[in-house]
């Protein structure tokens, strides 16, 4: 389905907003886990903002689309080690950042000269970003250049009342200042109200397993071998041109002792993360099946995929191992990085 274009006027009034951002500097008294939220007035959808800069690194405000995006915010907070990263390109978000002119390309840098602006400096260039899990950053719909309106219209009014109010957004756990759209007349006021927002129930991962290859495996002897696994973004992309990019993820099975790759296969987060998920499993038994090699033992970095494998470890008799390193498959996922660039 073809995204709906931004109109030239509502993105005369992004760049507006973006412009009294730089200049109010909210990174000055807000951290980047000092969210709050705002109810979406055309469609009520919230959105949680939150604003990066204080560091003095990358500046610029997110909109985290939903409750699930909230929390995924949490767990990319929480992340450490290796790959942790990545866990951001699976968080829904509108993002408005402060770039140097050489990070934009040529349709962004077309929205500046068809609404005839100057920029001038360093993180001074405002562009505007979705990021949807599965998929590529890439540049916003007419709906998200109005929810990112109404959010930055927030930002402002929030960045303005912390400079007299510091504990304006100190609230306790799983509590936040939301900002409601209250219709009066024509008009729309935005009103304060403190809301518990609970973490919502995991999404089910529907696991899909060939019941004739894991059968044939149950028959066959484990060989002395360690097998590392790993599950992760492949950078490159996968679409038609001019519209938003799949991101591609690997799976990559590679031998410990050998450091030879045994087998590999590309997903997309298609219809969702949780459906490409519950497929690797069975990916993972019909490499098995194919090679005719069963491990005596399997080793996964991240929990999502020691979960998802777990089961079928059982099944097996499989050691299953949770470590943070795992050189020989992280040796040949750079050799095949290399390779790409």
């Amino acid at each position: 389905m073809e995204e709906q274009q931004p109109l030239l006027e509502e993105l005369r009034e992004l760049f507006r907003l973006a412009g009294k951002i730089k200049e109010m500097a909210p990174w000055n008294l807000m951290g980047e886990t000092d969210v709050f939220g705002l109810k979406n007035p055309e469609t009520g959808e919230l959105g949680f903002v939150s604003v990066m800069g204080m560091e003095g690194l990358h500046f610029g405000i997110a909109v985290y689309k939903g409750t699930k995006a909230l929390y995924d915010f949490w767990d990319f907070q929480d992340a450490v080690g290796y790959g942790a990263a990545e866990q951001i390109m699976e968080v829904q978000q509108l993002q408005v950042s402060f770039e140097n002119r050489d990070i934009l390309d040529k349709k962004d840098y077309s929205y500046i000269k068809k609404l005839n602006l100057k920029f001038r400096g360093k993180n001074a260039w405002p562009r505007f970003r979705s990021i949807r899990p599965g998929y590529l950053p890439w540049y916003v719909t007419g709906d998200e250049v109005r929810f990112l309106i109404y959010a930055l219209e927030q930002v402002i009014d929030v960045g303005r009342r912390l400079e007299e109010d510091e504990y304006l957004l100190d609230l306790d756990d799983m509590m936040y200042l939301m900002r409601i759209p209250v219709k009066k007349g024509n008009s729309i006021i935005w009103e304060d109200k403190i809301m518990e927002i609970p973490p919502p129930d995991p999404e089910p991962i529907p696991i899909l397993v060939n019941k004739a290859d894991l059968e044939a495996l149950r028959k066959m002897l484990h060989a002395d071998m360690v097998f590392e696994i790993d599950f992760f973004i492949f950078p490159a992309k996968i679409g038609e041109k001019n519209q938003r990019p799949s991101l591609p993820y690997m799976l990559m099975v590679v031998e410990s002792k050998s450091g030879m790759v045994v087998g590999h296969e590309t997903f997309l987060a298609d219809p969702s993360l949780e459906d490409m998920w519950g497929k690797v499993p069975g990916v993972l038994v019909n490499q098995f099946s194919k090679t005719g090699i069963l491990p005596s033992e399997i080793r996964v970095r991240s929990g999502l995929l020691y979960a998802l494998l777990q089961p079928i470890a059982e099944e097996l008799n499989l050691q299953l191992r949770q470590n943070d390193i795992l050189p020989s498959l992280d040796e040949a996922k750079q050799t095949l990085f290399h390779f790409m660039r």
